[in-house]
């Protein structure tokens, strides 16, 4: 930036560079850093969506995206006429609600203990030696 005086030297007037190559050639580091996450996004997340052009198609392996029939929604009207599906649909279902049963104690737990880290906390010696005795002596450690 440039400093230009005024004739009666009563303030500053401050040129800005504010054209579109100087700030490229001011940040061109910082566009280099942003090189490596854009192809990793090109990479990863668009160019496979050029393969979803194979749930429409016959697909052939030796004729390629480009060669293989297109079928449209065909492949998509014999996946949902088996019996199968509805089978394997119900089972996924029935596996989230589980999962989402067995993991949501578990995230209560690491909430509930992150309190416990600290020193001054009331209770701390009692709760966390409860805890410690619990799974030392839980009922299949216990010899019959």
């Amino acid at each position: 930036m440039k400093a230009v005086l005024d004739s009666q030297r009563n303030h500053v007037v401050i040129k800005k560079r504010n054209t579109f190559w100087f700030r490229i050639k001011r940040d061109a580091i910082l566009y280099a850093l942003l090189l490596l996450p854009l192809s990793y996004i090109a990479i990863f997340i668009y160019a496979p969506i050029y393969g979803l052009i194979m749930a429409f198609q016959d697909y052939n392996i030796f004729a390629g995206i480009g060669g293989s029939e297109w079928v449209g929604l065909d492949v998509f009207r014999f996946i949902f006429q088996q019996d199968s599906f509805y089978r394997a649909l119900k089972n996924t279902l029935v596996l989230n609600v589980l999962d989402l049963i067995a993991g949501f104690p578990a995230f209560l737990t690491i909430c509930a203990a992150y309190p416990l880290t600290k020193k001054r906390l009331w209770g701390r010696n009692f709760i966390l030696s409860a805890l410690v005795f619990t799974m030392d002596f839980s009922g299949g450690l216990i010899p019959s």
